[in-house]
This record gives structure tokens, C-alpha cells and sequence, in this order.
């Protein structure tokens, strides 16, 4: 638009300048071309008018309308959503309330104690396994263990009842102890095989009879023949 006001201007002093030329162009034309260029430059203004509304127009109809209610509706969602949402506490501080109660099932469940094998020394009596432990304690200290004479001594098997050719100690018996001195019970008829070792013995004899007067009892002997 400043460009067809500069021309108009330049033709304006160009028909000033040339006014007293032979050739002058009429009033009367200058007149029809300034009008005709200032219809152009109203034509050029208003299509620059239509241009910018156009594109104001285009610029508004591109971004999306929402309306009061879709905004209230949005809205009231999200308050809802909000209201909806759990919350959630911290657990752990209501444990740590009370360790002793997580403590406490921790803890395994106590076991019995293991029950310990029966002594053979502990009725009822097992007297082959008692004749076996006290034989290898009397290896253990040096004593060997016999049950019959030797030729020298007329053979035979030795028994209590041999008194000229034996001597023993007054025998165990059994019925004294009770059902807890299994341990008591080994113990003095193991007194009994190294006293004779203190005296020099090296052999021994165990003999085990079975006490008349009392059923299921042992009276024991620790022989020297």
C-alpha cells in the first residue's frame, strides 16, 4: 500500500513538472488514475481487513471450545476421583507398638528334650550288655577277664560256690538301688574290679546270679580265682 502512495505521489510531481510541455496530460486523467489508484488502495486495504479476519477467525476455530458444563462436569469428576483415592496408613508404626508380640511368634515351638537311650544298668536289667561294659572297663585299667580255672587249678568253671579255690568281695546287689542309680550301680561294681587291681590281681570273674528273694534282680560278683 506505501509503494501505490509513492507512485501516486512520484506521478503527481512528474504531471507538475511536465505542465508546460505540449504534451500535457490533462487534469482530468491525472484526476481518473488518483482515483482509480485510491479505489485499488481501498480494494488492497480491505482485502488486508478480510485477510487478518480470516485469519483471526481460523486462529479462534482451531483451539477447542469448552463449554460451562463440560467444565463443571470435569470438575466434579475429579472430585470424585479424589474422594475415591484409599489412604493408606502406615502399618509399621502400629507393629512397632508391640515387638514383643512379633518376637514372640517368632519363636519356634519349643521341642521336647531327646530322650536318652536306657542304661543296661537300669532295670529291667540288660546283663548281657552290663557283663560286656564292665569287661572293657577292667581292659581299660589292666585286668583280664576268665570264667574258668586254669589246668594248674583243676579246670571247671568258677563260680562263688568254689570256696577253698576263690575269694570275692561282698557281692552287689541289685534291689538296693533303685530305678534312677543306674549310674550308682555301675560305678561300685567297677570299685570292686580295681580294688582288686590295687592288689596286684590281673584277673578277674564276673558272675551274675539271680537274686530268689527278689524277682527280676541280679546279685553280682567280682571274682578272683
Amino acid at each position: 500500500m506505501k509503494t501505490m502512495r509513492l507512485w501516486i505521489i512520484a506521478l503527481m510531481l512528474l504531471v507538475s513538472l511536465c505542465g508546460c510541455s505540449s504534451n500535457q496530460v490533462p487534469t482530468s486523467e491525472v484526476s481518473e488514475i488518483s482515483s482509480n489508484v485510491s479505489e485499488n488502495d481501498s480494494d488492497i486495504s480491505l482485502s488486508d481487513g478480510e485477510t487478518s479476519a480470516f485469519t483471526t477467525s481460523e486462529a479462534t476455530s482451531s483451539e477447542p471450545t469448552i463449554s460451562t458444563e463440560e467444565k463443571s462436569s470435569t470438575q466434579s469428576t475429579a472430585s470424585q476421583k479424589v474422594a475415591e483415592t484409599p489412604i493408606t496408613t502406615n502399618s509399621s508404626s502400629g507393629n512397632s507398638s508391640n515387638p514383643t508380640t512379633s518376637k514372640e511368634q517368632e519363636k519356634p515351638a519349643s521341642s521336647k528334650p531327646e530322650e536318652q537311650p536306657k542304661s543296661a544298668f537300669a532295670k529291667p536289667f540288660d546283663n548281657t550288655t552290663m557283663k560286656s561294659d564292665l569287661i572293657s572297663y577292667g581292659t581299660s585299667i589292666g585286668m583280664s577277664h576268665i570264667t574258668e580255672f586254669s589246668a594248674d587249678f583243676g579246670g571247671g568253671e568258677i563260680t562263688p560256690y568254689e570256696t577253698d579255690r576263690v575269694t570275692f568281695l561282698p557281692p552287689v546287689e541289685t534291689w538296693h538301688y533303685g530305678n534312677n542309680s543306674a549310674d550308682k550301680l555301675k560305678q561300685d561294681i567297677c570299685y570292686d574290679i580295681k580294688n582288686w587291681k590295687s592288689k596286684s590281681e590281673s584277673t578277674y570273674t564276673l558272675y551274675f546270679e539271680k537274686d530268689s528273694k527278689h524277682s527280676g534282680e541280679y546279685i553280682i560278683y567280682v571274682i578272683i580265682g
